[in-house]
């Protein structure tokens, strides 16, 4: 629920319900079950947090084979609601010189996609509370509807290094500085660009409205004191370079994205 959430606040839409659609094997099996209590909790206080009521839904049991369960799947849709979808903020980077920040809640950190792709045990640390994802959630929202704000991306599967590729497409990257990588990373290394933190959000920002976007961050503190707001570089045209160990120009970017990145 968090997640999808995050997803609608980062292009300035409040999100108003959920629907979901719970699919788990045996229930008969006490794990099974437990996996399925424990679901319904969780998406029971995230949705009180955002006061986005569950509306419809069902409920899937006995999906095994031979004696195997699946993987336990809840899966949800949000539907949100802003103002007006006049200027949403692109999910590329528009232009050239608009400041790089990354908005983060510290929370949960796991090496990810990459770790499982790799044959490792996924590995984690950390732990979140409804009420504070909640906050941070709108404090996304309405940084997102300044005028300042022209790019959005939330950071997910595959971590920053993905999510900053993924904004570079249109043929603007950004130089994202080793100083900045610091500021939200315990270890700057080609690993942790790849990791998965519960919650980012990268956000282009115009150069010249700095000020006021900065000052409304301190001002939303309350609604989220946990949250942190750091810039990490700039963009430009034609390159993605991040620290000492990404670099690319666009095109190579765009062409690898076209055929499953190579």
């Amino acid at each position: 629920v968090a997640y999808p959430a995050l997803e609608l606040a980062a292009k300035g839409f409040e999100a108003l319900a959920v629907t979901d659609c719970l699919n788990f094997g045996n229930p008969e099996r006490e794990a099974i079950m437990s996996e399925f209590v424990a679901s319904l909790d969780g998406m029971n206080s995230i949705c009180a947090a955002l006061e986005a009521p569950i509306i419809s839904g069902n409920v899937s049991f006995y999906n095994e084979t031979m004696g195997r369960n699946i993987t336990s799947t809840p899966s949800t849709g949000l539907v949100g609601l802003r103002d007006s979808v006049a200027n949403l903020p692109h999910s590329r980077f528009a232009r050239a010189g608009l400041a790089v920040y990354v908005l983060r809640l510290p929370g949960i950190a796991i090496g990810g996609t990459l770790q499982e792709i790799q044959g490792a045990q996924i590995k984690g640390h950390g732990d979140l509370d409804a009420k504070s994802v909640a906050g941070f959630i709108r404090v996304t929202r309405d940084l997102v509807n300044l005028p300042a704000v022209s790019a959005t991306r939330v950071v997910g599967k595959f971590g920053l290094a993905y999510a900053l590729a993924r904004m570079s497409l249109a043929g603007v990257g950004a130089i994202i500085d080793a100083e900045g990588l610091k500021m939200i990373r315990s270890t700057v290394d080609r690993e942790g660009l790849y990791e998965e933190h519960l919650y980012e959000v990268i956000l282009g920002v115009d150069e010249a409205r700095i000020s006021a976007f900065e000052d409304r961050f301190t001002a939303l503190r309350q609604a989220s004191p946990t949250a942190e707001l750091h810039r990490i570089g700039r963009t430009r045209d034609g390159r993605l370079e991040i620290g000492s160990f990404i670099e690319s120009d666009t095109a190579t970017l765009n062409s690898a994205y076209e055929n499953g990145w190579g």
